[in-house]
Formats: C-alpha cells, structure tokens, sequence
C-alpha cells in the first residue's frame, strides 16, 4: 500500500463508523417517531383516518422477517409481511446482518445501554463467554419447529414485536399520563410485568458482555446470518496484523475469533474492527476473491473461522420446540374464548399470526384493547383481548384494523368496522334495575333527580346501532281489591318496560357494557357489577 493510500485509509475507516452511527440514529428516530407520534391516536378527528402516513406503522414489523416467515409457517398462508421479509433478507447478500448493525432499534438502544453501563460494571462482564455463540441458532431452531407445528410463539423473543409491547407497557403509558390524563391508565396484570421483565432483561444481560442480547440470544440475528451464507462481501484480514486484539475487544457482534479470524456468520460489516485498527490490516472486499487466492496458495490473509453451531443442539433445539408447540397447543383448547378487535381473522388462525407486537393496543384511542394473560391459555398469551370495564369500541374508529404487521387483524373501513360483529350483547336479568321492578325501563323519562336510568339504550342509540329496544312485558302484580284501582291502572301495573338487545343488530362494541358499569356501578353505585356484558360469538 502506497503512502497516500495508507495515510487515507484511517479516514475512510472514520467515515464508514460515523455513517453507520448516522444510520442508526436516523433509524431510531424513525422508529419512535412511528411509535409515540404517528402512532398516537388522539390528535386525529373522527371519520376514516389514516394513521399509517407517510410511512405504515408497521414499517418496522415488516423488517423484522423472522416475525412475518414463523407467521406465515404457523398460519400456512401468505403474509404482508413476508415481502419486507424478503427485502431486508435479500440486502443480506451486500451488507450481512445489514438489519443489526444499521437499522434494529433494539440494537441501537442496548448499544446506548451499553455505552453507559460500559466503565461503572466492567468489572462485572464475563472473559469467557464464546461458548454460547451459537444460541441463537438453537433458539431460531425451536421457534421454527414450533411454527411449523402450529404453534407461534416467535413473538415472545423477535427483536421488534418485543421492543414495541416492553415500550407499549412502558413508555406508552408515561405517554398517555403526561399528554392526556393519568387516570386513563389501566391497571396491569401479572402476565404484563413479566413482559416488562423479559423487555428489562435485554438490556441487563449487556452487563455481562456489549450486545449481549444481539450476540448469544436474538433469532431473528440468527435468521440473517443464515442468510450471510450468500454473501458476496466478507471481512479480510492481511498477514500484516500485529494482533493487538483491539479489534476482538470492539467487536460488538462477537464476530473475531481469538486468532483474530472472522466468523462469518456472525460479522455484521459494522466496520469497528477496521476504525480501530492501528495498521489497516482490516479490509472488506470480494468474498470470492479471497477463495481465489487461497486455492493459489498466494493468500496474505488469514482465513476466516469455519466454526459452527452443533448439529446435536440444532436437533435438540428442535425437539424442545416441537415439545413447546405441544404444550402450547394443549393450553389453549380448554381456554375460555376470548372477544378479539374487530377485523380479526378466526379464532383458531388468530394466534398464530398475532406476533404480539400491541401495535393495536398503541392506537386504540380507548383503553379497550389489553394484552392477554394466561386466563386464555398459553397460545394466546399477549395477544390483543378486548376489555369494556374501561371503553368501548367506538363507532368511528378502525385504527387497530390499519396497523397489524401480519394481517391477524384485518383492514377495515370505517363502514365494514361498523358492521363487524365482535360480540354479543347480553342483560342480566337479575341485576338490571328494570328486570328487577326497581324502576321502569323509559329513556324519555327522567328519573332520579333529573338522570335517566337507562344509559345502555342511550349509548347505543348515539352510537348509531340501536341494538337496545323497550319491550313492555307482563308482570303478576297479585290480587289487588275490587275498586282500589281503575282497569287503565291495573293494566299499567300488570306491565312494565324492559331492555333487551336485538341479536341481529347487536355487533358487540361493548358501549353498553362500558356505560352501565361507568354510570350505573361506578358512579351512582346502584348495582354491585355491570348488568349489561358482551359475550364472545360461538
């Protein structure tokens, strides 16, 4: 190398670090401005919005391709998502692992985490830690035969379904508290911190080794090194390194073997290695030109690592997620069926195309939507549930319908949203105050210093459904003595006005569940629960 050359190459080395840096950040920003701005249902009007502008909020999703192929496998049907899939598996042929070390914004957070936790817990981080380079490959493995087997729980561990439900149920809420108010925050289950310590549990294992997450654990990190095995690039070493190890040591990606060999796989063409090179001996070049020179035996370079993941522990892997899928399975066929979004697909393909990414929770203007905990079985564990203690599902919103990655839960316009039926509405003739003769059933009259009492008709009238009618039934009203009451009287006595719910206009929003228990439980303690509930279609 001339001296022009070799005086330019640690600015060229520079230039590619801060360009990659710039890349991360643009792609972070991107992702929370999707997240917590576009995403944010409460600036737009009623009608038919479009919150997916100018880009789709489940751009991100899209990109993530180990969510939408195990999607696809379990559900055996074509995804959206599978064409981001492809897109960002293809850019693997130029860039190996172009997703990790220049878009992921898990990735970009945990390298933010690590930066800061870097000098205070050194002392803390593990010398030997190769031994669990590969498995990742194991993990990828167990989630793929669990997926063909039926069974979708790549969710619980894909790197962008994980980061958008640990933000929905963190940062989300914040959110909702500082712009709106913080008693629309709903209380969270058991099952959701568990969520919150898996999500945790990313960024803490950074103490024991930088981008510990992306190194030893992430699937989706496993699916596009796979896909490294097409590369046309690969990382090249020359004779000429004086093995200072400063390379191995910055690696974020574990990719330096102690010989200081590249392992394919695993290189993400970040470039850190090279910017930290005090000899230039680092280059990225011609994947076949480097085969070429080693079948001449004229090669300078040292060759790069041809360790793998054991074939034993790929098969164990996939046995366990084979046992997974089983067990899975099993726990949901005694589950009590839950009430889903409107737009979602049936229950049995239901679970295994939700990704569990509660990018339907992030836009649902109402705190309807909640993630599922195990009250619906293990494989619908996260998924979207619909709950009307809190809202209903108001006539003139179809935001959850627009954002899902895998289509579980379809697109909607705002008039086939309308017509969607979710559920069945149902009166407890035992707790409604009409049923029980405690007043009579008449939204026109004003009862009770100037309040109706009957808000589940009004509720669905204003709604637009009038799924709620007055039917007058008789009563016995006993013997009453001759002369005490006139005949109009008595036939007013013997009769009284009750709500009951039209089966075929009733689609299930749930406003009459959210009403009764607002006005008739909460607020004027008249009844010890909600008369009114929906009920899941069978």
């Amino acid at each position: 190398m001339n001296a022009p050359a070799a005086a330019s190459a640690p600015h060229r080395r520079r230039w590619a670090t801060l360009l990659r840096r710039a890349a991360q950040l643009a792609a972070l920003t991107l992702f929370l401005w999707l997240f917590f701005v576009a995403a944010w249902p409460y600036a737009a009007a009623s009608g038919a919005i479009r919150l997916s502008e100018p880009l789709p909020l489940e751009f991100f999703l899209w990109l993530d391709p180990l969510s939408g192929i195990t999607a696809a496998i379990a559900a055996r049907q074509w995804t959206v998502s599978l064409i981001g899939a492809g897109a960002i598996l293809a850019a693997c042929i130029i860039v190996p692992r172009l997703f990790c070390g220049y878009v992921c914004p898990l990735g970009t957070l945990i390298d933010a985490f690590d930066l800061i936790i870097r000098r205070p817990l050194r002392k803390l981080r593990l010398k030997r830690i190769n031994r669990l380079a590969h498995t990742r490959y194991y993990v990828l493995a167990a989630l793929l035969v669990s997926a063909a087997m039926g069974a979708l729980i790549s969710g619980f561990f894909s790197p962008i379904p994980l980061l958008t439900r640990g933000l929905m149920l963190t940062a989300a809420r914040l959110e909702l508290g500082w712009r709106r108010n913080w008693g629309m925050l709903t209380p969270l289950g058991i099952w959701a911190y568990v969520s919150i310590a898996l999500f945790a549990a990313v960024f803490i294992l950074g103490i024991l080794a930088p981008r510990f997450w992306c190194r030893y654990v992430c699937p989706a990190g496993a699916m596009f090194s796979l896909a490294g095995f097409l590369r046309v690039f690969e990382r090249r070493i020359n004779r000429s390194c004086n093995h200072c190890d400063r390379c191995r040591r910055a690696c974020p990606f574990d990719a330096i073997s102690p010989d200081h060999a590249t392992r394919p796989l695993d290189c993400a063409f970040c470039r850190t290695c090279a910017s930290v090179c005090p000899g230039g001996a680092i280059e990225y070049a011609w994947r076949f030109r480097q085969r070429e020179a080693a079948a001449s035996d004229k090669s300078d370079m040292i060759q790069p690592s041809r360790a793998g993941p054991s074939r034993r522990l790929v098969l164990a892997s996939a046995i366990g997620g084979a046992a997974s899928a089983l067990a899975v399975r099993a726990s949901g066929r005694s589950a009590a069926r839950p009430i889903r979004p409107p737009g979602s697909v049936g229950e049995n393909r239901f679970s295994d195309l939700c990704v569990r990414c509660d990018g339907c929770l992030k836009v649902c203007p109402g705190a309807m939507l909640k993630p599922a905990g195990l009250e619906a079985g293990f494989d619908n564990l996260w998924t979207p549930v619909v709950d009307f203690v809190h809202a209903g599902c108001h006539p003139d919103c179809n935001f959850c319908t627009q954002v899902c990655p895998t289509r579980a839960i379809q697109p909607l316009s705002i008039q086939q949203k309308r017509r969607w039926r979710m559920g069945l509405a149902r009166i407890d003739d035992n707790l409604c105050l009409s049923h029980r003769r405690d007043t009579e059933c008449d939204p026109e009259l004003s009862l009770r210093h100037g309040q109706t009492t009957t808000p589940c008709i009004q509720e669905c009238r204003a709604a637009g459904y009038n799924a709620i009618a007055i039917q007058r039934v008789k009563i016995n009203i006993g013997d009453v003595p001759e002369g005490m009451a006139s005949p109009e009287e008595l036939e007013s006595w013997s009769h009284l006005n009750v709500p009951v719910v039209d089966a075929e206009a009733c689609v299930g929003c749930g406003l009459c569940e959210y009403i009764c228990h607002a006005v008739m439980v909460k607020q004027r303690q008249l009844l010890p629960r909600r008369a009114v509930t929906v009920s899941p279609l069978a």
